[in-house]
């Protein structure tokens, strides 16, 4: 049970969207130009994309909040979808995660999301502090060095091979 709820937590977007395929196919749901599908009133409009004024002010709050959640499932995907919506504004409400969640994965995944927010400097030097801790947290580091590698920052390169290189040594 626990594995499936893994799996389909990390990989449920492909599921649904090919879910929705299906529903196009039978004329239920429409497909925008950028690939968003839409039902019901919003089929054949198009949607106006989202202002970073209405990330903050608007979405930004809900996510938020539920990164306060009891439950770490609820948690979880919002430090998931706060680094989806990026921006230097998310930043602090990761790093309380990271710092702060009762739940590894929780903060595993707010290491993986502070890569996704394509925040260069703020999110590099966070993740790179993460890398670089002692004592090793093995799995932090891990999702440290993917958070980097999310942000395809080139000053990433040196010290993730140095840290690959001494994980190899010590095996």
């Amino acid at each position: 049970k626990a594995f499936w709820a893994f799996w389909f937590e990390h990989n449920k977007e492909w599921i649904l969207a090919e879910l929705l395929r299906a529903k196009a196919a039978r004329g239920s749901v429409a497909q925008g130009s950028s690939g968003w599908y839409f039902s019901g009133a919003t089929a054949g409009r198009s949607l106006t994309p989202v202002t970073d004024e209405q990330k903050t002010e608007l979405i930004l709050p809900v996510l938020q909040e539920a990164t306060t959640h009891p439950s770490s499932w609820v948690r979880d995907a919002a430090v998931l979808a706060m680094g989806k919506l990026g921006g230097e504004a998310v930043i602090p409400h990761l790093l309380a995660r990271i710092r702060q969640d009762p739940d590894a994965q929780v903060k595993e995944d707010a290491l993986l999301a502070l890569g996704l927010t394509g925040v260069q400097k703020t999110a590099f030097l966070e993740l790179m502090k993460v890398l670089q801790k002692k004592p090793v947290d093995g799995n932090q580091k891990a999702y440290a060095a993917l958070g980097l590698a999310l942000l395809g920052n080139p000053a990433a390169v040196s010290p993730l091979m140095k840290e690959y290189k001494a994980a190899v040594k010590s095996r």
